[in-house]
C-alpha cells in the first residue's frame, strides 16, 4: 500500500493513462449504455439533450427497449448469434489445445527452436485482412478450366487424397440441416396417405403471403392450392439443398455457390490458424519458467511422458491456460475483420449477403446506416457486452477449482 504522502506522485504518473482511458474507453462504454435505451436518438439534432432540457429524461416515453427489440428482429440476428457462438466455442478450445501441444514440442527441440518460434509467430504480425485474402486463394473453387473456375491448393489436395466425395456428402448434409428443410412430404404439405394437410398448407401459404407483403412483392398464387401446386413442382429446388455440391460437381468454399457449411469451415480454419501465434508465444514462455526439478523427479520415478504432461505440465500451466482461454473467447466474440477479408463487406458469399454475419458485424451494419440507427447499434453492442460478460464469468467459475497458482 502506498504511503499517504506519496499518493499524489502515483496519481500524477497514472494521470495520462487514466485520462486517455476515460476519454477513449470509459466514456464511450457509459455513453453506449445510455444511448441504447434512448428512443430515436439522433446525435446531429441532439435529441438526447433536448429531452433532458425538457425534463423528459425520466419519462417512460424517453426510456425504451425498442432498440433491443429491433436488434432481435433483424433478419441476420440468427446468423450473427449462431456464427459468433460457433466460432467462439469451436475454434477457441481447438486452438488452445493445439497451441499447448505445439509449445511442448517446440520446447523439446534443441536446434532451430528460434527459427520455428519465429515461423509460428509470423501470423501474429501479419495483417489479418491480408491473411484472410490469402485464404480465399487457398480455398478457391474446385471446378474445371473450361468452366473458367480456378482450382485452389486446398481443393487440389482434397482431390489428390480422395476426400472429395466424403467432404461433399458432409457439406451437403450440413447445408441441408442448416437450411431447416423438411421431408419432401412435409415440404409439399401432404400426410402419409398422400392427402393434402390443409391446416399446415394454410399456415405455410399465410407465411408466404406475409413475406411477399413485407418485401412489397406480388402475390403470384391466389390461394393455398395454387401455392401447393407450385411447391410440388420444386423438386429440383428442394433437392438442391440436399445434393448441392454433388450436383455442382465441385466444392465452392467462399465463392458464389458456397453454402453456410462450406463457408463456416473456412472461417473456423482461419480462426484456429490465425490465433495460434500469440497462444504459442505465451505458452512457450510459461513452459520455460517451470522448475526442471519436477520433470527430473518424474524421470527418476519412470513416469510416462503423457502422465508427466497431464500431471505436471498442465497443472503448472493452468493459470496461463485459463488466461488464454478467457481472452481468446472475448476475442472470438469480436470477430469481424477476418469475415470481411474472406467474404467482403457483405458478410457472406456473393448472392448470400449476411450468411456469415457476426455480432460485431451486426453492430457495424447499424452504424453504417447513418445517424438514424446509432441507438440500435449501441443496443447491439450492449447485448454483445452482456453475452461476453456472462461467458467470461461462467468460464472463470468453471475453471477456478482447476487452476493451481
Amino acid at each position: 500500500m502506498l504511503e499517504g504522502k506519496n499518493n499524489w506522485k502515483a496519481w500524477l504518473y497514472l494521470a495520462p493513462a487514466l485520462i486517455l482511458l476515460g476519454i477513449f474507453s470509459f466514456y464511450p462504454i457509459i455513453n453506449s449504455f445510455i444511448i441504447a435505451f434512448i428512443r430515436d436518438y439522433h446525435p446531429v439534432s441532439e435529441v438526447f439533450r433536448q429531452n433532458v432540457e425538457n425534463n423528459q429524461a425520466l419519462g417512460l416515453s424517453f426510456f425504451t427497449f425498442k432498440n433491443f427489440i429491433t436488434v432481435f428482429k433483424n433478419a441476420n440476428f440468427e446468423y450473427a448469434i449462431k456464427n459468433t457462438l460457433l466460432i467462439a466455442l469451436v475454434s477457441v478450445p481447438i486452438s488452445v489445445i493445439l497451441a499447448l501441444v505445439i509449445s511442448v514440442l517446440l520446447i523439446s527441440i534443441k536446434k532451430l527452436r528460434g527459427f520455428f518460434q519465429t515461423l509460428f509467430f509470423l501470423p501474429y504480425v501479419t495483417s489479418a485482412m491480408a491473411v484472410a485474402m490469402a485464404f480465399t486463394v487457398l480455398f478457391a473453387n474446385n471446378g474445371t478450366a473450361s468452366a473458367g473456375i480456378s482450382q485452389g491448393p486446398i481443393n487440389s489436395v482434397i482431390d489428390s487424397i480422395g476426400l472429395k466425395n466424403g467432404l461433399t456428402n458432409m457439406l451437403d448434409w450440413m447445408n441441408y440441416q442448416e437450411s431447416g428443410k423438411e421431408s419432401w412430404q412435409a415440404y409439399i404439405c401432404v400426410d402419409s396417405s398422400g392427402e393434402i394437410d390443409e391446416d399446415k398448407l394454410s399456415d405455410k401459404y399465410q407465411t408466404y403471403v406475409n413475406l411477399q407483403t413485407l418485401l412489397d412483392l406480388p402475390i403470384e398464387y391466389g390461394d393455398m392450392y395454387a401455392y401447393q401446386t407450385y411447391l410440388a413442382d420444386q423438386t429440383d429446388v428442394y433437392n438442391s439443398y440436399r445434393y448441392h455440391f454433388r450436383e455442382l460437381g465441385y466444392i465452392d468454399w467462399v465463392g458464389a455457390q458456397a453454402t453456410w457449411g462450406s463457408a463456416i469451415l473456412v472461417v473456423l480454419t482461419y480462426s484456429i490458424w490465425a490465433s495460434l501465434a500469440f497462444k504459442i508465444l505465451v505458452f512457450t514462455g510459461g513452459l520455460t519458467s517451470i522448475d526442471k526439478q519436477y520433470y527430473d523427479a518424474a524421470k527418476i520415478d519412470g513416469t510416462s511422458k503423457w502422465r508427466t504432461f497431464w500431471r505436471i505440465t498442465v497443472p503448472m500451466m493452468s493459470p496461463l491456460i485459463v488466461y488464454i482461454l478467457i481472452t481468446s473467447l472475448i476475442g472470438a466474440f469480436k470477430v469481424y475483420t477476418s469475415i470481411v477479408g474472406l467474404f467482403g463487406s457483405g458478410m457472406g458469399p456473393a448472392g448470400s449477403a449476411g450468411l456469415m454475419q457476426t455480432f460485431v458485424g451486426l453492430v457495424y451494419q447499424y452504424l453504417n446506416e447513418g445517424n438514424e440507427l446509432i441507438h440500435v447499434g449501441a443496443a447491439a453492442a450492449v447485448i454483445l457486452f452482456t453475452i461476453i460478460l456472462i461467458i467470461t464469468a461462467l468460464t472463470n467459475a468453471l475453471t477456478k477449482k482447476r487452476v493451481h497458482y
